[in-house]
């Protein structure tokens, strides 16, 4: 890839989203690490609707509403050989009438490399789909990077990764506030 007109921590960033990785910058260090592999880790908390664990809570959607069911990377040459793949979402349906299928042009040099570019791009853009944000009793386990487990909440059950997690110790005691987002699974 070639630089052109752009900072190198938004070159970087772009390198980085394209690989699936994550960039964090803290202190003077910057940390990359794969989502996946965090994502995979086995849930250190569970929240159960009505199980009292919680103080507040509020449960999201991601931008429109929209989540693709399908990528499509594809790159004609100039030599006029095109290359393409298509990556699914997990719970793809292709009966499903609202299925929106995410169209990306990108230099590819095969079809394997052109599918692996489509399911980290495809698992970008979703990653988003579902959020939750919980007030919790203090507990030094709920920490960003951790998953957890939502039980009992309808579609929003399953497995989330806490993106950020704020932990405050005033008169009224411990309490941590964190933000998660739904693990992807199967891309």
């Amino acid at each position: 890839m070639e630089q052109i007109k752009t900072s190198d921590i938004q070159f970087l960033e772009t390198l980085c989203h394209n690989a699936g990785l994550a960039l964090k910058i803290t202190g003077n260090t910057i940390v990359l690490f794969d989502q996946a592999d965090y994502e995979a880790r086995a849930a250190v908390y569970t929240i159960r609707r009505g199980g009292g664990a919680y103080t507040k809570y509020k449960l999201g959607t991601g931008t429109a509403d929209v989540q693709y069911a399908s990528c499509r990377v594809s790159y004609t040459g100039p030599d006029g050989r095109c290359v393409s793949a298509v990556a699914w979402a997990e719970d793809y349906d292709a009966k499903a009438r609202n299925n929106q299928q995410l169209e990306i042009t990108a230099k590819t040099d095969s079809p394997d490399q052109a599918r692996t570019l489509a399911e980290k791009i495809l698992r970008r853009h979703n990653r988003y789909a579902k959020t939750a944000s919980f007030t919790l009793p203090g507990g030094y386990s709920l920490v960003a990077g951790v998953t957890v487990r939502l039980e009992c909440w309808g579609g929003w059950d399953g497995k989330y990764i806490v993106t950020q997690a704020k932990h405050t110790v005033d008169g009224s005691g411990y309490t941590v506030d964190v933000n998660l987002r739904k693990v992807l699974e199967g891309y």
